[in-house]
């Protein structure tokens, strides 16, 4: 996600890109509650096609909560693994779980800055792998 980010603003899709995550302890996170119900029906049904896993979907939310949508035949289906690309070009940040705030800048590109909490100070970091 970090390495992704950087690569949007140093092509300039973007001026500047603020990620922030919840910390740790606080990973209740209400947006996940319907993924949660797809997860308990999925645990105790047997799977064995994706016919199945696209009724578990359909079946986990009473009230239609959860959507579920495919591909014919993976027709405009395309997996890119991405991080195997951009790591050519990025180095990781190593202990990245220790921030929750990323602040990536067209202005300076190769620089991420991270905080460890809101509000405390920026700590950058150089990511790009030099040639």
């Amino acid at each position: 996600m970090v390495l992704l980010t950087v690569y949007l603003v140093i092509c300039d899709y973007y001026k500047s890109i603020e990620l922030n995550f919840m910390m740790l302890e606080h990973i209740i996170f209400k947006c996940n509650g319907s993924f949660e119900l797809v997860k308990k029906l999925y645990q105790n049904t047997i799977i064995d096609c994706m016919d199945h896993v696209i009724k578990v979907v359909k079946k986990s939310s009473l009230v239609g909560l959860n959507k579920v949508q495919c591909y014919e035949d993976e027709k405009d289906f395309q997996y890119l693994d991405l991080n195997s690309i951009l790591e050519i070009f990025f180095k990781k940040l190593s202990s990245l779980q220790k921030y929750q705030h990323f602040l990536f800048e067209a202005a300076n590109p190769k620089i991420v800055k991270a905080q460890m909490i809101a509000n405390s100070i920026y700590i950058e970091f150089n990511l790009l792998k030099s040639r």
